[in-house]
């Protein structure tokens, strides 16, 4: 997958693709805190053009973690969250230490969007996919649904 926009901003890159999911990746060994959270966030706002998101978030190789204010505004709190924008992410894992903290934080915080973890970032990607074609046959059964009424 190549990116047709990014943008590096104090705590990550994150990358738009074509497809339409955003890929993040944090900076290593950075905590990532509720500013960081904010940051994200209207990255995520001005790239999904009030669409929905489809996250592929990046942790290979970090080692870091989340402050408990910045775990709860991204599961819970969050614009996109509360509006139902955030549809879904794929977290790629490569060590026990992130797998953990993952679980952790989907066990404590539930996020309100499907969260699930991968090992390598093909299966990821494939994951999202799925998700991004069915979120849009909804659409579409919807709009039909509409006409008919």
């Amino acid at each position: 997958m190549s990116p047709i926009k990014s943008v590096q901003i104090s705590c990550a890159k994150i990358h738009l693709h074509k497809s339409g999911i955003i890929e993040l990746k944090y900076n290593p060994d950075h905590e990532v805190e509720l500013m960081d959270a904010i940051q994200v966030e209207s990255v995520f706002l001005e790239f999904s053009k009030g669409k929905g998101i489809y996250c592929l978030m990046d942790t290979k190789g970090r080692m870091a973690g989340y402050t408990k204010e910045a775990q709860n505004f991204l599961a819970k709190e969050a614009s996109i969250v509360k509006s139902k924008q955030m549809k879904c992410s794929a977290v790629v894992i490569d060590n026990l230490p992130s797998r953990m903290l993952t679980s952790f934080f989907m066990k404590l915080f539930k996020p309100k969007y499907k969260v699930k973890t991968f090992s390598n970032e093909k299966d990821a990607v494939i994951w999202l996919e799925s998700q991004i074609a069915l979120n849009q046959k909804s659409i579409h059964k919807k709009d039909k649904k509409h006409i008919h009424n």
